[in-house]
């Protein structure tokens, strides 16, 4: 049993089945040692031995479980029924000494049951602490990665990354500055409590040297040195982001772009007459080689324009026929789904992938949406028609 000091949560259907389990194990011990009467007990007095014999052990089970304090009531109460029986025999006369398979299947089962408990003690402690553990986990998840929906003049970004297990590898943030808003994805190689290690030092690195300044290419460049340097060679990382500038006075709607891209799947880019193009990937992912160059690529956005990047957690979703989705579904259902809001723009892609196939891996969905400018969209609808 833990010690007395220990407080652990159990749930209350744990502890309903942990109980009902002990009473069941020892409520038959009084009717075994009874077995040896001559005149054995009626049936009501059966019941009642049955049903004492149950809260007596279910009283040294919450000795165990939650204070020693409580042995003070269940040992003089079951020293007293002991007693009380022994004197009074109100269930039975005659009474031959307790047979010796009576008296050891009774010290086996007490025997065999302390065993049991001492083991499901010490793995349920155990696994309570993980599971703290993990719930402490995905509030860092939650905490480092939360949704984005972000609209200033002229942008509108929405995005959301769903971990497969209580703390994912992949990120997503957006960093705006008097004079550009980046907006970044990495996708760190496997999942789980290890790539969301990494994934908090990603963040915590790419904010950092964002406030340096410098060019997306130089910014990968750093990055990708020190994810070389300070993570086993077996783990990556694939990156994009993109860096819009605010307007610039001049009375045009266009954003001038940058755009660099690290082993990551293409962007696809919607352009305001429904055509869809790709941004593709020229780089390895970051940490695989210190002397990796970045290719920094630039383009002009337009109003109603939209930009869709996406992790591998959806593509390679395998349906039920064995084959993963891959690329294709998505763009077409970007193109078939243009007119809609970002929001539910980013609920049909996870649709697509969610209505074919569960998830088994971390799943980004990144919209970003060139805005006319005055123009308020709704979560629902697209840009109104200028």
């Amino acid at each position: 049993m833990p010690p007395a000091s220990t407080s652990y949560a159990y749930s209350p259907r744990w502890v309903a089945i942990m109980f009902a389990g002990v009473f069941f194990t020892f409520a038959p011990i009084w009717l075994i040692l009874t077995s040896s009467f001559v005149n054995a007990p009626p049936l009501g007095g059966m019941l009642v031995l049955f049903a004492l014999s149950g809260l007596i052990a279910m009283g040294y089970a919450t000795a165990g479980m939650y204070s020693r304090r409580a042995l003070f009531a269940v040992v003089p109460f079951h020293v007293g029924a002991i007693v009380l029986l022994a004197i009074f025999r109100p269930f039975g006369t005659h009474q031959s000494p307790p047979s010796v398979e009576g008296v050891a299947s009774v010290l086996s089962i007490a025997l065999g049951y302390t065993l049991f408990i001492v083991f499901i003690t010490g793995e349920g402690a155990r696994t309570l602490r993980l599971r703290t553990e993990l719930a402490l986990a995905r509030s860092i998840h939650d905490t480092l990665v939360p949704p984005i929906h972000h609209r200033s003049e002229g942008l509108e970004v929405f995005a959301t990354s769903s971990p497969s297990t209580e703390m994912g590898g992949d990120l997503i943030d957006i960093v705006a500055t008097e004079r550009h808003t980046d907006v970044y994805l990495a996708d760190i190689s496997g999942h789980g409590v290890r790539a969301g290690v990494v994934m908090a030092m990603v963040k915590s690195a790419i904010r950092t040297r964002l406030a340096s300044g410098g060019t997306l290419a130089e910014i990968a460049s750093d990055l990708n040195r020190v994810l070389q340097e300070l993570t086993p060679d077996e783990m990556f990382a694939t990156f994009l982001c993109v860096r819009t500038h605010h307007a610039d006075g001049r009375g045009s709607a266009d954003r001038r772009a940058e755009v660099v891209i690290a082993g990551h799947l293409p962007i696809f880019h919607l352009h305001a007459d429904s055509t869809l193009s790709t941004i593709d990937n020229e780089a390895l992912p970051l940490g695989v080689l210190p002397d990796e160059a970045f290719p920094e690529r630039s383009i002009t956005l337009r109003p109603g324009e939209t930009l869709l990047a996406l992790t591998d957690g959806l593509t390679e979703a395998t349906g039920r026929d064995g084959r993963m989705l891959g690329l294709d579904p998505f763009p077409q259902a970007l193109v078939r789904h243009r007119k809609l809001g970002l929001e539910a723009l980013h609920d049909a892609m996870l649709g697509v992938a969610r209505e074919n196939a569960p998830q088994t891996d971390d799943q980004t969905v990144l919209l970003m949406r060139i805005t006319h400018p005055g123009s308020t969209p709704s979560p629902g609808s697209a840009d109104p028609p200028q």
